[in-house]
This record gives C-alpha cells, sequence and structure tokens, in this order.
C-alpha cells in the first residue's frame, strides 16, 4: 500500500460533504422507506483522485476496464474488493486508485450485463445491482453521483509487475475460500437499516502516506501480500 487518504470534509462551495450525503440519505428513506447505505469501492483514476482530494469534487471517468452494466458509476460491493482491482485502470507506474465509498442504494433493480440503461426503469427504484441476492456490482446512475455517493478514503496501491497482467476474476469475489477474507461480512451489510449515522469511520490510525502526485512513483515500503490479506486489513479498522 503506497497510501490510505482521509478526503476533504468540504467540497468547493465550501459544504459539508458528508452532511449533504446524509440529507440525501433521509430523502430517500422518507421515499422509499429504506435508505439503504451500504460500503462499497469505487475504481477510479488519479486524476479523479486529485480533484477530491484538492476540491472535495467527485468526478469520476469509466475505468476502460469495467464491464457495461448501464451507462452509470460501477462500484464493488465492501467484500467484492478484489473486483475493483481487477476493474481499476492501472497507470504508467503501475499504480491503482480506488476510494472506499459510502452509497446510498435505496430500492434496487437488476441490470443486466450490457444493458444500455442510463436512468431508473421507474419512480420506485434508485440504483442497480447485477444480482439481487449476491451482487457483486452496484450501479448509481449518473444524475446520482454527488448525491448519492461519499468517497472516504483513498487506497493507492502498487501492483508487483508480475500481477499486472494476472488480476482476479470476478469469481474470486465469491470463492468460499476467500471471501471471508476480504471485508467482514457486518461491514457489507447495510451501514444503517435506520439510517441513525455515526461519524465516518477510521479507516487506520496512520494518514501521513505520501502526497499524491509526489513520491508516488517509489516502490512501496510494506511487503507484497495477496489481495485478500490486504483488503482483509482494512476491514478490520471499518465500523462493525
Amino acid at each position: 500500500i503506497i497510501g490510505i487518504h482521509r478526503t476533504p470534509f468540504l467540497n468547493n462551495y465550501r459544504e459539508d460533504r458528508y452532511d449533504l450525503f446524509q440529507k440525501q440519505a433521509e430523502i430517500t428513506k422518507s421515499q422509499h422507506g429504506n435508505a439503504n447505505v451500504r460500503y462499497a469501492w469505487l475504481p477510479c483514476s488519479k486524476a479523479a483522485v486529485d480533484e477530491m482530494m484538492l476540491n472535495g469534487t467527485l468526478q469520476v471517468k469509466k475505468p476502460t476496464r469495467c464491464p457495461p452494466y448501464g451507462t452509470g458509476v460501477l462500484l464493488a460491493p465492501a467484500n467484492c474488493s478484489i473486483n475493483c482491482v481487477n476493474y481499476s485502470d492501472v497507470d504508467e507506474n503501475g499504480i491503482i486508485y480506488m476510494m472506499l465509498c459510502r452509497v446510498v442504494m435505496g430500492n434496487v433493480e437488476i441490470v443486466h450485463h450490457g444493458s444500455k440503461q442510463h436512468q431508473p426503469s421507474n419512480e420506485y427504484f434508485d440504483s442497480g445491482v447485477d444480482d439481487l441476492k449476491n451482487p457483486q456490482h452496484y450501479i448509481v446512475w449518473d444524475m446520482n453521483l454527488n448525491s448519492h455517493i461519499y468517497s472516504e478514503f483513498v487506497v493507492t496501491i502498487k501492483l508487483p509487475s508480475k500481477a499486472k497482467d494476472s488480476l482476479f476474476t470476478q469469481e474470486d469475489c465469491h470463492d468460499s475460500s476467500d471471501a471471508s477474507l476480504v471485508l467482514s461480512p457486518s461491514s457489507a451489510d447495510s451501514v444503517s437499516q435506520d439510517m441513525n449515522l455515526e461519524a465516518s469511520p477510521a479507516l487506520g490510525g496512520q494518514y501521513e502516506a505520501p502526497m499524491l502526485g509526489g513520491s508516488m512513483a517509489k516502490a512501496p515500503s510494506t511487503p507484497w501480500m495477496p489481495f485478500s490479506m490486504l483488503f482483509a486489513a482494512i476491514s478490520t479498522k471499518l465500523p462493525r
């Protein structure tokens, strides 16, 4: 891991980002009975990370490796972090960028692979999933990008050279021998069914990571480890 960065509390309009997100969650709950807030991983580019860290603004360009599930923003559920790694674009220095987010999912509908859907099919639905019982992908429509997604942390990872061309397949997400190592089941559940959200979680005690764009190209100081172990370590800092 090169760095874990806490995102800014304010956006470029000096508004509290978390407060705006919580208000949206309350609106969704009042309209549909449950905000259905989930943790999810968002694959992103260095440009998107820079924009978030400098201005507190979420601007997402869909990674080239993401599968087509409509034309919205594709995220990986908390227990499918390997999917996010798999879909993240690798820069010239072998680095990938991911954001750990809270997402207002509300009422979800199935969005099939290859779909061109760009908005809810009717007013009852808020977002999409690829599977209702065992989702590996969350789909947030573009119009809800800034209202339904709250980015909390940026994680930057230096890939070993031998790993760049052998990233995991999405079947690894729910492999029975590994799923429990990716993220604890409690963190994959709804953050709060009744939306009594507490303060944002701390994802590790130290944030003295290198500044973005500075020494990012140097080799990581941490030993190499399987991605499952990496995200298991991160998951211990999530609220239960």
